[in-house]
């Protein structure tokens, strides 16, 4: 008996040692190990900065998609702490969240592993970077930092809830969101195609589909990033919704059994939640019917400004006063944000009608909260998206109270010039003089750009007399 276990126990040990040599000769185990000694960095704020070809060959080199992912998780109980984070990184960027109970199981490793560099205001040497200020890092940290974005995106505290509501799905609406970020993303060096990714979605059953394309096409981004769906295409699918669902929706509650629409509280999924709502009050005269109208003027909707817009587009006989009376109630410390958004609603559905307002709230509006954009830089903003801001933008420029504008907003108008003419010069910068610390020298700049702002108008606006307007935009 003592034999048969003694020879039992060597065979299990022969059978694993060979499947560990086995292993061993694998692509993914030649490619892990021929990287261990040229990753200085493993995160993806590492890529971030200028790296050297060396650096982001052997990123690259891990987001190969030939490497075998059952490989790569087997990779993850090597006795080598390097190869158990590369292989972590390298599954990672599979974008397959099954893997995930694999890499959580090393939460608990806290083996030495790569570090991650700290952010400094300064360059630094792309040869060098092992000069580079560091932070360390464990295995376990990093199987935690790919966890987090699953959760973060979806909501969840930690992992075993999370995935008790999702071991069983075949997608959801985070997982798609967190590769479209990855195409998005500039540490995405092999480049999937957004066209898999809308392959993908395109065999989702309804309403599933028309969901997923949607919060994608909406997904909050601060950078100019190319879209997965036109907006023709976002509308098609907003409509195969249906009245009854879009009513539902801006009510709060979408008809889904993702987990990633139920109704959440997190700033993730609120942002996305109204970014969404935006874009079906933006279309609401496309999806919705006029008798919404008394819908969107509920007094539970009072605090968000697209509903009254909505309803405005809605009822155009009485747009104007819907707008007014949604401009009085925002009337916090905060609030010409929002007013920035209903005066420019205001000129689309009003038109000229309404520019005498309009100018009133711009030469007098907050210049907001330190750092953030002001209120008149929402409202350029917005300008410069429309064509049919031209004789607004004009008159705001005529206007006498244009001689007070700071040069923040000057430098707007600026950038809406070069875009509407074409010509970055057709309004110089008076740099030197701005800096001078002369404050006369400084305001006869001032003044001399302003001047140069005003004479720009025959460029962008060739038609244009002092009386020129513009008629109300068709939705």
């Amino acid at each position: 008996m003592k034999k048969s276990l003694l020879r039992y126990g060597i065979l299990i040990g022969v059978l694993a040692n060979a499947s560990w040599l086995s292993l061993a000769q694998t692509p993914e185990a030649r490619t892990l190990s021929a990287l261990v000694p040229k990753v200085h960095f493993l995160c993806g704020f590492a890529i971030s900065f200028q790296a050297s070809p060396e650096s982001v060959s052997a990123w690259k080199a891990l987001q190969d998609p030939s490497l075998d992912t059952n490989n790569l998780i087997r990779l993850l109980s090597s006795e080598d702490p390097k190869i158990r984070a590369l292989a972590i990184f390298a599954l990672d960027y599979k974008n397959d969240p099954r893997v995930l109970p694999d890499i959580a199981a090393l939460q608990p490793d806290q083996a030495p592993a790569y570090s991650c560099p700290l952010p400094v205001a300064q360059a630094l040497p792309p040869d060098k970077p092992e000069t580079w200020p560091q932070q360390p890092s464990t295995v376990g940290g990093l199987a935690t930092e790919v966890l987090n974005r699953y959760l973060t995106e979806s909501g969840y505290a930690n992992f075993s809830n999370y995935w008790k509501d999702y071991k069983d799905r075949h997608y959801s609406v985070s997982w798609f969101a967190l590769r479209l970020q990855r195409i998005w993303s500039f540490d995405n060096l092999n480049h999937p195609s957004m066209d898999d990714l809308r392959r993908e979605i395109s065999q989702l059953p309804a309403p599933d589909r028309q969901w997923t394309a949607l919060w994608l096409g909406t997904l909050p981004n601060p950078n100019k990033v190319v879209r997965p769906y036109t907006e023709d295409e976002m509308v098609q699918n907003a409509a195969e919704l249906g009245h009854d669902a879009l009513l539902q929706f801006l009510d709060g509650h979408i008809q889904s059994t993702d987990p990633d629409l139920r109704v959440r509280q997190d700033p993730v999924h609120r942002e996305s939640l109204h970014a969404l709502q935006r874009f079906v009050l933006k279309h609401s005269r496309q999806l919705l019917v006029e008798k919404d109208r008394d819908f969107l003027l509920q007094d539970k909707f009072a605090r968000s400004v697209w509903y009254p817009i909505g309803a405005a587009q809605l009822d155009r006989k009485n747009a104007a006063d819907i707008l007014h009376l949604a401009y009085q109630r925002f009337d916090g410390k905060r609030d010409d944000y929002n007013r920035a958004v209903l005066t420019m609603a205001l000129w689309n559905l009003e038109g000229s009608r309404e520019t005498g307002f309009i100018l009133d709230w711009f030469y007098t509006a907050s210049m907001g909260a330190g750092l953030y954009a002001t209120p008149r830089h929402q409202f350029l903003r917005d300008a410069e998206q429309q064509a049919n801001t031209r004789p607004l933008i004009a008159a705001l420029i005529r206007d006498p109270r244009f001689d007070t504008l700071e040069w923040n907003s000057l430098n707007d108008l600026v950038r809406i010039i070069a875009r509407w003419t074409g010509q970055r010069s057709a309004v110089p910068y008076p740099e030197i003089q701005a800096r001078s610390e002369d404050s006369r020298v400084r305001d006869k700049a001032l003044a001399e750009y302003r001047r140069r702002i005003r004479s720009s108008i025959s460029l962008w606006l060739p038609y244009d007399s002092p009386h020129t307007s513009s008629g109300p935009e068709q939705p």
